[in-house]
């Protein structure tokens, strides 16, 4: 079973406001409806082996999963709330708080519980916990000098996508588009080249190097500097392809569905006050309205129709990242080797070998040394990304330290901390702990994944809408719970 894959029957749940709890909820929903995570929770692959003998989110999070599993129709979050800050240093419990700040904190937090459990070392190690597997990404930052028109490339790691929407745009693909054309830096803001020795005019440009499984995407309505917030509407797709934003073509699938939308409703267009709710979409395609403690059925329309400020897409066909492909590519030149020097050699297999090793083992080499030079690089050219991966393979790979990730909101926030030690050699210290995943992840999940989330509800599910007194996978709910519009 992969949890990429996984057809658990999960029902929708409400979470009692305990008090400006509203954003939490609206992320813990979020959080729950994410497929992979929720299907390794309730597999109790984390508290199985959950070393803290403290307070744990994921634990936390599996509890709240579980009771849901359970037919528990309304839950409490105090567990989680009342240990807010333990999650976000800054947080307050009772306090009015954003919801993407919490959910990068919520991300953060389970990365670091990830590493802390393996005891891991050594850098790069993101790439291989869970969270990493679902949310992580790399973001390519290209900058050429106007004038001796060098170029210098950055590779950041990122866990989210914050765009802007002010102006003319109007939609997710125009915002997108601004995202990633072309910046003049110029003025107070001239690039220092380190050939000419001089702050000179430069041209910058982001693309996406590595798209994350699952893509979160941060639509700017808050304004940094006053209390104003953009209210205005920006259509969004239910699928979504991200090769236009991407720099090279080595990921031949980059195609979306979204899962998740959180809306923040506020009164006279300030960000001092509001409310956010939420809309999810279960594992059969069907779609819900999520406000707090009160849930609806909704169409995929009514959706569509809102003004989100965060949205959540799940890739079609899960990814392994760049250092797994990496790691395969190595151990089957490894594994021929061994072949040829046990297996008597025939006239064809000799000439597989030799033609296709030299390449492969000289393409790594280079790689590496690109690698040592730069710590910063990620290649992620054609070569690398042929699929290649074998859930098998990875195993040996594990999960070890990351820097601290900023949390701000602002659209420098999907950038992580890392520093210039965050490449090295990879720790095989407590290896078992990535062979947990390596029979979950990826392997079968692309047939699955499209299944439940390459079709609208209509199509997917066309008796959806049923009668919440007379369907049996409502018993226990009123119409109370339900309510009647929750806007």
């Amino acid at each position: 079973m992969k949890l990429y894959s996984c057809n658990d029957e999960f029902y929708p749940f409400g979470l009692i406001n305990c008090g400006n709890s509203c954003y939490a909820n609206a992320v813990l929903q979020c959080l729950a409806f994410t497929r992979p995570l929720t299907s390794y929770l309730l597999r109790g692959l984390h508290s199985n082996t959950c070393q803290e003998t403290r307070w744990c989110f994921i634990c936390e999070l599996e509890f709240l999963i579980i009771k849901a599993k359970r037919g528990n129709s309304l839950i409490s979050p105090i567990r989680i709330l009342s240990n807010i800050q333990k999650i976000g240093s800054h947080l307050g419990h009772g306090r009015e708080e954003d919801a993407h700040e919490f959910l990068r904190y919520a991300v953060d937090t389970m990365q670091h519980v990830c590493l802390k459990e393996a005891e891991a070392q050594g850098p790069s190690a993101e790439e291989t916990t869970l969270v990493a597997l679902m949310f992580g990404g790399y973001l390519r930052s290209k900058i050429t000098c106007m004038k001796c028109f060098a170029k210098s490339e950055r590779f950041e790691r990122i866990m989210d996508l914050t765009v802007e929407i002010d102006g003319d745009i109007g939609t997710l693909d125009k915002a997108l588009m601004q995202f990633t054309a072309d910046e003049v830096l110029d003025g107070e803001n001239k690039y220092k080249c380190s050939r000419c020795k001089s702050h000179v005019k430069a041209k910058k440009n982001l693309k996406i190097a590595e798209a994350p499984n699952i893509i979160t995407i941060v639509l700017k309505r808050f304004q940094s500097g006053n209390f104003g917030k953009l209210n205005k509407s920006v259509r969004f797709p239910e699928v979504l392809n991200m090769a236009p934003y991407m720099c090279g073509k080595s990921d031949k699938s980059p195609h979306y569905s979204l899962y998740a939308v959180i809306v923040h409703r506020d009164y006279m267009n300030t960000t001092s006050s509001g409310h956010y709710v939420c809309y999810v979409k279960n594992f059969r395609g069907e779609w819900f309205g999520i406000n707090d403690s009160n849930v609806i059925p909704v169409e995929l329309e009514r959706v569509l129709s809102e003004s989100a400020y965060m949205l959540l897409y799940a890739r079609y066909s899960p990814r392994a990242p760049f250092v797994l492909r990496n790691s395969t590519v190595s151990h089957d030149i490894k594994s021929k080797k061994r072949n040829l020097e046990t297996v008597p050699a025939t006239n064809s297999l000799s000439k597989s070998s030799s033609s296709s090793s030299p390449v492969l083992s000289g393409y790594l080499s280079k790689l590496q040394q690109r690698h040592d030079e730069d710590p910063y690089w990620r290649t992620m050219n054609d070569a690398a990304g042929n699929e290649l991966f074998d859930s098998k393979d990875w195993r040996s790979y594990q999960i070890r330290r990351v820097p601290h990730m900023d949390s701000c909101s602002e659209s420098s926030s999907l950038f992580s901390c890392s520093d210039a030690s965050s490449s090295s050699t990879v720790s095989t210290k407590e290896s078992s702990r990535s062979e947990d995943l390596s029979d979950f992840l990826f392997g079968e999940a692309g047939p699955g994944w499209q299944s439940h989330y390459g079709h609208s509800s209509d199509s997917d599910a066309p008796s959806f809408y049923r009668d919440p007194e007379t369907d049996s996978r409502w018993h226990g709910w009123s119409r109370e719970h339900l309510g009647n519009d929750w806007r």
